[in-house]
């Protein structure tokens, strides 16, 4: 029995004849605990990605833009997001400077609705994005109304949100 390594492989031939002779067995050698990972690592790249489109009239331009309008979406939740944790944290500030002692009430509920405002952006983003793909991949087109609807919403309720701060404590002084 021969063991011939395959060269620049982790395989090897098992060979129960003589090398010289045609005939011969593969078997790959046993997988390391990383190896393992990098297999299912692959396998779940395979499933995200996409076969490739031909690039027909507009059709490579309509996906870019639907990739643009995902990472606008995904920019704008963020962007609720770090406000909302910004809030959240003013309070610890506050406590470690006296000079910015300032009587802004309780912040949780409107750093956690603009938490969640955010959520919801990167949520909504991501499931318009696929559903987007699909229909781009069809020939049909959806135009976004709920969406816009929705941040228009939210950021008309942070805006007055803000101004109703800013009006209740200059009143209050």
């Amino acid at each position: 029995m021969a063991l011939l390594p395959i060269p620049g492989t982790h395989r090897f031939w098992v060979s129960q004849q003589s090398p010289d002779q045609r005939h011969r067995y593969r078997f790959e050698q046993p997988l390391h605990s990383n190896q393992g990972r990098a297999i299912k690592m692959s396998r779940i790249l395979k499933y995200l990605s996409t076969s490739p489109i031909a690039n027909t009239g507009s059709v490579a331009r309509d996906h870019l833009a639907n990739e643009r309008t995902f990472l606008s979406w995904t920019r704008t939740g963020l962007g609720f997001v770090a406000l909302g944790v910004a809030l959240a944290k003013l309070e610890a500030l506050e406590a470690l400077s006296p000079t910015l002692k300032h009587n802004h009430g309780d912040l949780k509920l409107p750093s956690a609705a603009l938490v969640g405002s955010g959520t919801g952006c990167l949520s909504y983003g991501t499931i318009r994005y696929f559903r987007s793909l699909k229909l781009l991949q069809k020939g049909l087109f959806r135009p976004n109304v709920a969406g816009i609807g929705l941040v228009a919403l939210t950021s008309g309720a942070v805006a007055g949100g803000g101004i109703y701060l800013v009006i209740s404590q200059e009143t209050k002084r």
